[in-house]
């Protein structure tokens, strides 16, 4: 009898080491298999580019495991809190030094720094303010109008006040950072009405043709200083820039479109390692029937008089409180029937909801053949949706910071996009409008999307990816440009390895998990 306990004992020790044998190979399959699945893990490094990775990720270990002993960690937390934190990461500082290809998200009236506007555009002669029921305007009128109680000139209130003071002042209507962000901003709409505030304040500044090229010009400067080599914008072709100061005499919205391409044609001509700019027309969502019959034929016209520079069409503005695309769809399909070339890169999805009509916009962005989506935060929700995307090789453009300041996200360790990075999912980073929140470029949001988004171990392949995918899914016309433009962004990210990897000590080790 004790030999039968002793050979049943032996036995179940051996069936015990081969389950647990069998359960650390299939964790050791799993979690290989979940490393060959995000973004960039199809990608093979270059011998500097491992030297150079290798370093990235000891300085990206060492932020994570910092963030475990402490209880601050930029992704989770508000950009308003912790834009200094993460302008002292030396993972930050990488990424600005890094060419990134292209920000194919932005809009035209919150790229340019705030602060370079205030310095440059607000101490010209003529410029005119009204504070009048919590909002500032501007007016470069000799004699401005009287919708507002009193105008003052900005070089008087200067005298008055300082210069110190009034900019402090004019900048609180030009951001909506707050140090307080969750009691000041309680919901989407609260968050979303100052948004829409500062926007309208800044168009009010740029309404004089000198300053909206200046504006524009110094967007270009600020993109090509943070590495960024293709611009695409949306724009709603402002209809309140005068040409003259005094009696307002308007331009054109083919007059702004002209001036649009003057100015970005003249600064690619300057910086030749530029793959240059594309314009999306994107007029505002929430318009009658009679209003959108206008945006198509406009934005054919452009196509027709500026190709390869103002490449589609968009609709913009809340989208929550905006008519969904249903609403335009058979317009939008006939405007496509008609005219093959006319692509469309349709905001959809930038909402919490689920079954609505703004996540399903989603849904009929796809079926419309956008070209992209704009946000496409909801679609994690539609498994249909990505299913389609996918087949279609329809990217997203992701705007982590935006996301998180307008309300639908605060720890974006919990964006949608982490489990679409972790997919492998068609995607680009962008920066939406960096200048309302305070920023310039597109750093800060790679920066978010990796250190937030990305998993621990996803490296240098994850942001080679997605400086090939802002190329690949950029609007070009002309597929020869493309390929040009991947060259010169390849060039640059070849030499800056080169660079940095000789900068590199040879022994440095990766922190092993």
């Amino acid at each position: 009898m004790a030999n039968s306990w002793r050979l049943l004992g032996l036995l179940l020790l051996v069936l015990s080491d081969q389950i647990s044998a069998d359960f650390y190979s299939e964790r050791a399959a799993v979690l290989e298999a979940e490393a060959n699945t995000f973004m960039g893990s199809e990608l093979t490094l270059s011998p500097n580019e491992e030297r150079v990775n290798k370093l990235l990720m000891q300085m990206k270990h060492t932020e994570l495991d910092s963030a475990f002993e402490s209880s601050s960690y930029p992704p989770a937390q508000s950009l308003f809190v912790s834009k200094s934190e993460i302008e002292a990461s030396n993972v930050f500082q990488f990424i600005q030094s890094l060419p990134k290809g292209g920000a194919i998200h932005t809009h035209d009236i919150s790229i340019a720094s705030i602060d370079w506007a205030i310095a440059n555009l607000t101490y010209r002669d003529n410029l005119w303010a009204c504070f009048d029921h919590g909002s500032l305007r501007f007016s470069w009128a000799l004699n401005p109008d009287d919708q507002c109680t009193k105008w003052d000139s900005l070089a008087d209130l200067r005298q008055d006040l300082g210069s110190e003071e009034v900019d402090y002042l004019i900048k609180r209507y030009l951001v909506i950072n707050v140090p307080n962000p969750d009691e000041v901003y309680p919901d989407v709409n609260a968050v979303w009405e100052a948004f829409g505030s500062a926007l309208g304040t800044v168009t009010t500044l740029i309404s004089y043709e000198p300053a909206f090229r200046d504006y524009f010009r110094q967007a270009l400067v600020e993109f090509h200083a943070d590495n960024v080599q293709l611009l695409e914008v949306r724009t709603v072709l402002p209809d309140e820039v005068c040409k003259d100061l005094g009696p307002c005499n308007k331009l054109s919205q083919t007059e702004i479109a002209a001036i649009y391409q003057e100015v970005a044609d003249e600064f690619l001509q300057g910086n030749p390692d530029s793959c240059g700019t594309h314009m999306i027309f994107a007029p505002t969502r929430g318009v009658t029937d009679e209003t959108f019959s206008e945006y198509i034929p406009m934005a054919q016209t452009l196509m027709a008089n500026h190709p390869g520079f103002f490449v589609g069409f968009d609709l913009v503005g809340q989208e929550d409180k905006g008519r969904p695309l249903i609403d335009y769809a058979d317009a939008l399909i006939a405007a496509k029937q008609s005219d093959p070339k006319l692509k469309y890169f349709l905001h959809a999805g930038e909402t919490d909801w689920q079954g609505v009509s703004t996540d399903i916009n989603i849904i009929d962005a796809l079926l419309l053949n956008t070209t992209r989506i704009g946000h496409g935060y909801a679609i994690v929700k539609h498994p249909e949706a990505k299913r389609l995307a996918r087949e279609r090789d329809v990217p997203l453009e992701i705007c982590p910071i935006s996301n998180q300041v307008l309300g639908l996200v605060h720890d974006l360790r919990n964006h949608p996009g982490a489990v679409l990075i972790q997919e492998g999912f068609p995607l680009v980073i962008s920066s939406d409008d960096p200048a309302t929140w305070d920023l310039t470029g597109l750093s800060y949001d790679f920066y978010e999307a990796f250190m937030g988004m990305a998993g621990r171990d996803m490296d240098l392949r994850l942001l080679k990816k997605l400086v090939l995918n802002s190329v690949k899914y950029a609007g070009f016309v002309d597929e020869t440009k493309r390929q040009q433009c991947q060259d010169l962004v390849m060039s640059k990210w070849d030499a800056f390895m080169d660079t940095f990897a000789s900068s590199v000590d040879p022994e440095i080790q990766l922190i092993h998990k």
